[in-house]
This record gives structure tokens, sequence and C-alpha cells, in this order.
């Protein structure tokens, strides 16, 4: 978050850190005010993908709870017909067991008659004392076994019933069993994009919770400078330095010895421009003053660290940031070559450096075009 703020609220904190000057940097607020228009409208438009993502979790729950309640029925149904399947083989079981017994009497008695053969049955019917005797008896013997016919032909009818009755629920029973598969399959696969969803909404969240902090910031900080230029207005006019950059040009000497890294105009981050230079040094190194002035600011700035600044008269003032230490406090006067302060990487810099500007009547110049 820290580094973060080198391409967004470090601008505020840029501002701030310039909030000694006599003019505000008019463009540097309208790039604030610009992020905060833009960071509210990414808010705005992320509450809303995330109202749109929560109406169609709604719309998935309320269709998994309808298939939850459909799964349940077509379990219900599938149990009381097999139940209904498990009577109907119990009754088919049954029925064998009767139609092998008929069958078992009715070869009994085939094999009786015919072990018997023809004689028997003709000296039965000729021993009769009487013809109406003899009838009784034949008919006896054919109602009989018609009657027999009779049972096995209704035994056989009605199994062929009971198996196709079970052919039926076993046809209803594969039905709801693809139904079921396919309502667990829909389940399924309503529940893997409600957890997608879930998951782009817990995104969102973080986002929104991590622009807001960031606009809760940027904010503040834009108010911070505010105040910081009014007071600075106020000081520049109690503390009118008595000597002037004015006609210095290329004549200035640098404020600490090394490599110039961060060239001034040089794209910084998101748009933003260097303002000045970051000049490469040892730890500890001295770092002087450009030229004779006031001192007028000295503190702790966000993304700039221990920041002094002199105002050197006639709308000039230099800038001398992430140092170790600050040698000379607001309202002393310094003079050109005189130790300010010692080279660091406050505000969190991973290499010891001083950043180093120049302003003239509140706009940056560059520092090359003053110091040989």
């Amino acid at each position: 978050m820290r580094r973060g703020l080198v391409t967004s609220l470090t601008l505020a904190a840029l501002v701030a850190a310039f909030g000694c000057l006599a003019t505000v940097d008019k463009d540097q607020l309208k790039q604030v005010d610009q992020q905060i228009k833009e960071t509210r409208q990414t808010i705005a438009r992320q509450k809303a993908e995330r109202q749109q993502l929560q109406g169609n979790l709604k719309k998935i729950d309320t269709e998994i709870g309808k298939l939850s309640a459909e799964l349940e029925r077509l379990g219900r149904q599938q149990g009381e017909q097999q139940q209904q399947r498990q009577q109907l083989q119990q009754q088919l079981d049954k029925l064998r067991v009767e139609s092998k017994a008929q069958q078992a009497l009715l070869v009994k008695q085939l094999r009786a008659a015919y072990a018997s053969g023809e004689d028997d049955y003709l000296k039965m019917l000729l021993n009769l004392q009487s013809l109406g005797e003899m009838e009784r008896m034949m008919g006896y013997y054919q109602r009989f076994n018609d009657a027999r016919l009779d049972q096995l032909k209704e035994l056989k009818a009605t199994k062929a019933q009971l198996q196709g009755t079970q052919q039926q629920l076993d046809r209803a029973l594969a039905r709801l069993a693809s139904l079921s598969s396919q309502a667990k399959e829909r389940q399924q696969s309503l529940a893997g994009q409600k957890q997608q969803r879930q998951g782009t909404i817990d995104k969102l969240s973080r986002q929104i919770q991590n622009q807001s902090s960031e606009l809760e910031q940027l904010v503040g900080d834009r108010n911070a400078l505010n105040q910081l230029i009014k007071e600075a207005e106020r000081k520049a006019r109690l503390r009118a330095g008595t000597q002037t950059l004015k006609g210095q040009e290329g004549k200035l000497a640098w404020p600490v010895d090394g490599r110039v890294q961060k060239l001034f105009g040089k794209n910084r981050a998101a748009g933003i421009e260097w303002k000045g230079v970051i000049i490469n040094a040892a730890e500890g190194a001295k770092v002087k003053a450009v030229a004779g002035g006031t001192v007028v600011y000295a503190d702790w700035v966000r993304g700039f660290g221990l920041l002094l600044v002199v105002q050197h008269g006639d709308g000039y003032m230099s800038l001398y940031g992430q140092n170790q230490a600050l040698l000379r406090g607001v309202g002393d006067e310094v003079t050109a070559g005189e130790q300010i302060a010692l080279v660091g990487r406050s505000g969190g810099q991973n290499e010891p450096g001083l950043y180093f500007e120049i302003r003239r009547e509140g706009q940056a110049v560059d520092p090359a075009r003053w110091c040989r």
C-alpha cells in the first residue's frame, strides 16, 4: 500500500510537502481531485456489479431450493413404487408356487390315467350299475379336468398381468431415476455457479473496501494539503527571504555529491511526472543548501520522508527530501553550502538518496538548469 502511494496518494503527499509554497500548485490539486472522482466512479461501478451478482445469487438459491424439493418428491415416489414392486414380486412368487402345485397335480393325474390304461377306465365304467351312473362319472371326470385346466389358465393370466404391471413399475422407476439424476446434475451445476459468483462478490467487496480506504486517504490528504497551503502562505508572508536564486541559473552547486538517478519531467507513475530529481548518495552524506535563505518547513511528509524547504525570496524555494536527519528547523537562516541535513532513505525508500527540487512562483523547474 505504501508503494502504491507513489502513483496515487503520493501526489497528495507531494503537494502537502510543498504546502510551504506561497502559491498553490493548481495542476497537482486538479490531479488529486480527478483521482478522487475516478475512485468514486470505480466504487459505484463495483457496487452496481456486486448488487447484480447478489441478485443472480438469489435466483440461483431459489432454483436450488425448488430442485431440492423436487428431488425429495421424486425420492418419495421412488420409495413408494419400489415398495409396490416388492409386493408384486411377492404375489408373483406365490403364483409361481401355486402354478407349480397345480401343474404337479395335473401331471400326477395324467400319469395315473396313463398307468391304469384304457382297460381299467373301461372296467370302471362297465362296473357301474346303470347308464346314468356312467354318464355322471364321465361328466365328473370331464369337469374335474376342465376345472384343473381353467385354474391353470387363470393362474397364467394373473401371472402375465402381474408381470405387465411389474414392467410398468420398472419403467416408472427408471424414469424417476433419470429425472433424479438430471435434477442432481442441475443442482450441482447451480452450486458451482453459486460458488463462482460468491467468489466474485467477495473479491468485489475486498476491492470496494480497498478503494474506499484509498478514497478516504485521498480526501484526507487533500484536506491536509489545503491546511498546509494556508499555513505556508502565512509563514511565507512572515518570512520573506533575503536572498534569491534569480540570475543564478547554471551557477549553483548540487546539494550532495552523487549521480542523478530520476530526471525532472520523466514519467513517474499514473501520468504523474517527476517534479524534481533523485540523487544517489551514501547514507549519512552531508546535504547542503544550494543558496542562502530561510527554512520554512522541516518535518516528515508521506512519500518523501523527512523534508526540509528553504525559501530564497522572489518566489524561489528549494526542497530536500528522504533525509536521515534534519539539522535545521523552521525559521533558521542558512547560507549557500551550509549543511542542513543527512542523506537517508526515509519515507519508505529502499535505497539511500536525496530528493531535490527547485520551485519558482509555485512551479517546479528543472534543477539541472540551475546546478552545475
